[in-house]
This record gives C-alpha cells, sequence and structure tokens, in this order.
C-alpha cells in the first residue's frame, strides 16, 4: 500500500492480486455471515457491517473487474478552478497531474467492481438473515460514511466539501414501517443515533443529542426535518440549507454554490451575496 501511495499517481489503478475470496470485504462479509448463521433468536442482537471498500487503491478482484472491462463510464466534472481556494486548485493539480481519459476510465470500471462485489456481499449477508427466518423482526440500515470524488473537478477521495465527497446512501428498511419511498429532507448521520434509539423503544434526551430522530420521515413522510446541513473536515467546514451551500476554508478564501441553478459547484457565487454569506456564518 504505502509503496502504492509513495510511487504511482493518485488515479492509478489494477486489477487486485487477492482473488475475490480473499479480498478484505469478502472476508467481513463472511464474518458478518457466519455471525447471522450462528446468532442466538430468543435474545435481541446488534450486527455492524462495515466494509472496506469502494476505497482507494482502486484495485478490483479480477472476476468483478472483468464485469466492466468494457465499459464507458460518463465523464468527470471538468473545473477550470475559477473561484476556487488556492488548497482545492493545488489538490487538483497533485491528484490529476498526467491522468488521461483512459486512466480515468480504468479507475472507474475498478470502482464498479469493487461495488458490485459488496453488492453481492449485502445478498450473502440478507439471505443468511432471511435463512434464519430473521428478517420479519430485524432493522436494516445501509448507509457510508462518506463519498468519492471519482475524478470530479479533478479530485479523488473526500476530504472536500463538495457534493460527490459528502453525499451518502441511506436505506432504512423496518419490518413495522410500512411507508416506502424516497425524501429529500435534510438528513445527517448523526441522526441515526436517536432513529436506532427509537427503533429499539430506549429512552434518550432529545434536547442532548445534535441528532434528530428520522422516525416521523420513515412513517408519516415529514419532509421538514432539519433546517441546515452541517460537515466539516480537517481544515473546512460548510453548511447546507437544501439550496444555498457555504464552504468555509480555513486560512484560504471561501465558497458559495446555488444547487439549485449550479448543481455542478462550478460557479463561486460569494462575491455577489454577502448578506447571504453573512446569514449562513
Amino acid at each position: 500500500y504505502f509503496d502504492r501511495k509513495f510511487n504511482e499517481p493518485m488515479w492509478f489503478s489494477d486489477k487486485s492480486v487477492l482473488s475475490h475470496e480473499e479480498y478484505i470485504d469478502a472476508f467481513i462479509g463472511m464474518k458478518s455471515c457466519d455471525f447471522l448463521d450462528n446468532v442466538s433468536k430468543e435474545y435481541p442482537w446488534h450486527l455492524f457491517v462495515s466494509f472496506d471498500g469502494p476505497h482507494d487503491p482502486w484495485d478490483a478482484p479480477e472476476k468483478y473487474l472483468k464485469l466492466y472491462e468494457n465499459s464507458e463510464f460518463p465523464p468527470s466534472i471538468k473545473d477550470n478552478m475559477a473561484g476556487k481556494p488556492e488548497w482545492i486548485k493545488k489538490r487538483q493539480q497533485k491528484h490529476s497531474k498526467g491522468m488521461s481519459s483512459d486512466d480515468l476510465n480504468s479507475l472507474k470500471q475498478n470502482y464498479a467492481g469493487m461495488i458490485k462485489h459488496i453488492d453481492d456481499w449485502v445478498g450473502n449477508i440478507l439471505d443468511s438473515l432471511n435463512n434464519r427466518g430473521m428478517e420479519d423482526n430485524t432493522t436494516i440500515i445501509f448507509c457510508a460514511d462518506h463519498g468519492e470524488m471519482l475524478g470530479n473537478h479533478g479530485l479523488f477521495q473526500k476530504r472536500v466539501m463538495y457534493e460527490d465527497s459528502l453525499r451518502v446512501p441511506l436505506i432504512i428498511s423496518d419490518p413495522d414501517i410500512k411507508r416506502r419511498g424516497k425524501t429529500d429532507a435534510l438528513a445527517e448521520l448523526v441522526d441515526l443515533y436517536p432513529t436506532i434509539l427509537d427503533i429499539a423503544n430506549v429512552e434518550y434526551e432529545s434536547r442532548n443529542l445534535d441528532g434528530k430522530s428520522l422516525i416521523p420521515i420513515l412513517t408519516d413522510g415529514e419532509k421538514k426535518h432539519k433546517l441546515f446541513q452541517v460537515a466539516q473536515i480537517v481544515h473546512s467546514r460548510m453548511i447546507y440549507d437544501g439550496r444555498y451551500k457555504f464552504i468555509h476554508n480555513i486560512n484560504d478564501s471561501n465558497e458559495l454554490y446555488d444547487l439549485q441553478n449550479d448543481p455542478m459547484e462550478l460557479n463561486n457565487i460569494i462575491k455577489e451575496n454577502p448578506k447571504l454569506v453573512h446569514s449562513l456564518k
């Protein structure tokens, strides 16, 4: 890993030297299935499955890479960096130096293979659950901790406040919640904590938490959940109100994007909107 990190460019990808059975996500999946195959049904239980992928280094198992070896993926968001802070410009130069469109597409093929591998293991885990007849009294939550820039804006990994780095999947399935569908409500990962407590019928003091239970959304389709989403990492933080995103970059210039009219976050409108910036600050 460290040889790759220091001697290969950020965008380098290749098929894994490991078979799909020896891959780290397979190990995690097998251990999860073993737990479900043997756990007692007499008592409540909790299983946290934390897959390692899809994560750099982007080396998919050969079996899964072959599924996408002829795939041509959509191009990434191109950004001339106008209005972007200096640290983002330097990050783009470092991440994309020497990268061709074929290099980027090859990385995306590996990324897709890694996702498919995890998808298969999620299916195996659900099969183990169903084989024990526990699907009717088990809550399932599927989410991720962060996104992946995957070449958009010439960037990779996370550590930035753009949509591809921030947005994650969140699917909640509970046998007692019959409502189906999706929501545009502003939710955050901290909301999972009180949501799980509510599902488990555990009492707690909501006023002491940053998270807010998602149960009203799940049961009644409530759309007004939170006024803002916030995030921070290393030396930047952001706040988003459902349309405007303000990014505060410590020791660098700040950013403001109108995601309704500029969903690709190419036009920094911070200079034209001082009152809005003041409000979001």
